[in-house]
């Protein structure tokens, strides 16, 4: 089977990680192409494996119209018998895309809502537009969290008998070693007698890291030895080291972006994620999977990976003070840290990138079972 993958852009973040899963787990089945805007881990990674890939100009909204027309060229050339869109901007281009060149198969998967942005009236009306599209032309919708399947209920309740949930995955083949990361905690500098809490995300409203530097304030007030390291960096990053001054926090420190930034998780303590949404966020996952506890906020994409009180602490979302008592409890508690990292280790094995995969399989197959064309993988 032909397969096509569509991703608007190949940069940070938990949607490429994703994508990469789907497309090295499929290409021993079938014949896969990733069409994705930008160039970055997922080009690199790809290029090695010699999977095929065209970059498409979609990284940016004023490439929109010139990449509709090249991805429906190459979708009219190729023909394949699936196409997987990933995002809200693939979903949108994609599914018009697709449905012009005759694509008998197009599954739209959720990675990142835009109804989660309707903050006024202009993208209230935008990212309606945005979703309703894929949802009236797709042959399955993907919701990659409960929380985003009641979301798109509410707003299309026409989309319910094929509308699935199947979370994201991980991949447990390739994650760091005990060994490496001790090695390059050392190499950090990281000292042993300090507790290091580690928040990897993009520095931007979404994220909401200003809760964490407000939080942190609290935890140094009680705590001198913990250390609070900073990766990612975002359109917010300028205010937020603004703010970490201000604060007079002593022991933050802004990394900028990291590649393999999971490799800061496995040599943390402690891993923070103060989201105040997500699509199905990668982070707890890779926490779990390092056997490192972690304190989020308790919102939708985030809520759904772990339990309060067994691989981590989920607080209320907006509420610094929670988010500080839940980082002192651990950071005052290296057996607490430990119960929960064993215990995440085991959870994660649920989201494991085989057994998710499978469900997509399956569902490929009974999208176009005259066709027959989404064979058996045994």
């Amino acid at each position: 089977m032909k397969i096509d993958h569509l991703i608007h852009d190949d940069g940070a973040g938990g949607g490429p990680k994703t994508v990469l899963n789907h497309v090295t787990y499929c290409s021993k089945i079938h014949d896969i192409r990733l069409l994705h805007g930008g160039a970055g881990m997922l080009h690199d990674k790809l290029q090695k494996m010699g999977v095929s890939q065209k970059i498409v100009p979609l990284d940016r909204l004023w490439k929109i119209p010139a990449g509709f027309f090249e991805i429906l060229f190459l979708l009219m050339s190729r023909k394949p018998d699936l196409l997987l869109l990933h995002g809200q901007w693939a979903g949108f281009v994609g599914s018009v895309a697709g449905k012009l060149a005759g694509v008998p198969c197009i599954v739209y998967v959720s990675q990142w809502p835009s109804f989660y942005t309707d903050w006024d009236l202009l993208r209230t009306v935008r990212n309606f537009i945005l979703e309703a599209i894929p949802c009236r032309i797709c042959d399955a919708i993907v919701a990659i969290s409960p929380g985003n399947r009641v979301e798109f209920l509410r707003r299309f309740p026409f989309i319910d008998k094929k509308l699935h949930y199947i979370p994201n995955s991980i991949d447990l083949n390739v994650l760091p070693l005990p060994g490496p990361s001790r090695e390059f905690r050392r190499e950090l500098g990281w000292d042993d007698a300090a507790t290091h809490v580690v928040c990897v995300g993009r520095l931007s409203t979404q994220k909401r890291c200003d809760w964490l530097l407000r939080a942190w304030k609290i935890v140094e007030s009680h705590q001198q030895d913990a250390r609070l390291w900073m990766i990612g960096d975002g359109e917010l990053g300028a205010d937020l080291r603004s703010l970490a001054r201000d604060l007079g926090l002593r022991h933050c420190t802004f990394l900028g972006s990291q590649k393999d930034a999971i490799r800061y998780i496995a040599a943390s303590d402690i891993v923070a994620m103060p989201s105040m949404y997500e699509g199905h966020a990668t982070i707890p996952l890779e926490a779990m999977a390092c056997g490192r506890p972690i304190v989020a906020c308790a919102v939708d994409g985030v809520r759904e990976s772990f339990s309060d009180g067994e691989q981590g602490i989920l607080v209320p979302p907006a509420n610094p003070e929670a988010f500080a008592a839940g980082l002192l409890r651990l950071l005052s508690s290296p057996s607490e840290r430990e119960r929960m990292g064993t215990a995440g280790l085991k959870h994660v094995r649920v989201f494991e990138k085989s057994s998710i995969l499978k469900q997509f399989l399956a569902l490929f197959a009974k999208l176009e079972p005259k066709q027959n064309v989404f064979g058996s993988t045994g």
